[in-house]
């Protein structure tokens, strides 16, 4: 407990990529111990990309301690509900493709 805000972070490794029962979106699995007040933090790949917003943890037995997996929201549900809503930043409208991993050479079209 602190009288402040401080970042705090956690290192990680993506263990596999599902789409939950209870979602239609991808999200990732992420191995760090879930921790109380990490839910809706950012989950960033080591090259800076965002993977996506942290929304749960995948635990065998509620009652147990924190011994889980992070499940990550992947960023085009994000990207497409902001979208839907006509709230998307302009900003990332011009860099969509990048924004969601889909990289183009420069000097080609399409």
């Amino acid at each position: 407990m602190v009288a402040e805000p401080v970042l705090v972070a956690a290192r990680a490794e993506v263990n596999t990529i599902v789409v939950p029962r209870h979602s239609r979106a991808v999200h990732f699995i992420l191995s760090a111990i879930p921790r109380g007040g990490f839910s809706g933090g950012v989950a960033i790949h080591e090259s800076g990309d965002a993977l996506g917003v942290i929304t749960s943890e995948l635990l065998s037995d509620a009652t147990t301690d924190k011994v889980g997996f992070f499940a990550v929201l992947s960023i085009e549900a994000i990207v497409k509900c902001l979208e839907n809503y006509g709230i998307l930043p302009e900003i990332q409208k011009q860099h969509r493709d990048s924004l969601l991993g889909f990289h183009t050479e420069s000097g080609h079209s399409g």
